[in-house]
């Protein structure tokens, strides 16, 4: 254990300091780290049209930070992935419903045949549809909240799948501001998954030349 902490802070003194310290726990997450980068870098050199990052992207109304599968914005077949929460008939959760199960099956096999599943993945209906493209790695552009930097890393698992250019994250420059609430912004998020649907046309910038 003192020769993983030691190893990390003669590569990355002030980080080390700053996380080690603060809360319990700590240690896994830097072991993990340590174990995941060396791969994280070498998928990244090796597969740079799957890992690419955009700072500014636009398309259609809004502009976005991008990280994985760009080329999956030019496929001309995308379909939003969108469920309430609650079935309006039933009142029942959606995804306990026989209509929500029917749908998964159809969106999933319509990914399996090259379209590409567009979604914040913010309810639980869209979470699993999104998670299970993800797992068997289907086309996937998933718009998040969070900001993405210039050095924002995803997870394993969803690096793993823009390393298999399959997924594309995206999140929209702006958010906060014409979104005020939790329940604004996701509803804004879906509203930008039907603007990514219906378009091809996107623009780089020349804000940002940074490539992953």
């Amino acid at each position: 254990m003192l020769d993983i902490i030691k190893r990390y802070m003669n590569d990355n003194p002030l980080r080390a300091l700053d996380r080690i310290i603060k809360r319990p726990g700590m240690l896994d997450i830097i072991k993990r780290y340590m174990n995941d980068n060396p791969l994280r870098a070498l998928m990244r050199r090796q597969l740079p049209h799957l890992m690419e990052r955009r700072l500014h992207l636009h398309i259609g109304t809004q502009d976005y930070a991008a990280f994985g599968a760009l080329f999956l914005l030019k496929r001309a077949e995308k379909e939003q992935v969108f469920f309430h929460r609650r079935d309006a008939a039933t009142g029942l959760p959606t995804e306990q419903t026989d209509a929500y199960r029917q749908e998964r099956e159809r969106l999933l096999a319509e990914a399996r045949e090259g379209v590409v599943l567009v979604s914040p993945a913010i309810s639980r209906g869209e979470k699993m549809v999104i998670d299970a493209a993800i797992e068997e790695g289907l086309p996937v552009i998933h718009l998040q909240k969070e900001p993405l930097a210039q050095y924002w890393k995803p997870e394993l698992r969803r690096f793993e799948a823009c390393a298999r250019g399959s997924l594309l994250i995206m999140a929209p420059w702006g958010l906060d501001e014409h979104s005020p609430s939790d329940f604004a912004s996701f509803h804004r998020l879906n509203d930008l998954a039907a603007e990514i649907c219906k378009t091809t046309d996107a623009v780089l910038l020349n804000i940002s030349d940074y490539k992953a």
